[in-house]
């Protein structure tokens, strides 16, 4: 396994979240609205939040459940109590 600039650790998995801004939540940003409301609208377009993906790299076998959460929070979501 090569990695970046030859500096990286190898083994290691990146864990990461990318919210790609459609013209709604470049609306919303520019509204100032709420970050639950925003967090709503790019979970509505698919968006996986971070421990959710970790979760998922759990599952495969990829990675511990300790270590996804040591390395993530939990987030209130949107719309739940």
């Amino acid at each position: 396994m090569r990695c970046v600039r030859n500096d990286g650790i190898p083994g290691r998995v990146s864990l990461y979240e990318m919210m790609l801004i459609s013209p709604e939540i470049r609306e919303m940003i520019t509204a100032r609205r709420p970050l639950e409301q925003i967090r709503a609208a790019a979970r509505r377009t698919g968006m996986t939040m971070l421990r959710e993906e970790g979760l998922r790299l759990v599952l495969e076998g990829v990675t511990t459940l300790q270590e996804v959460l040591e390395s993530t929070s939990l987030e209130k979501e949107a719309g739940s109590a």
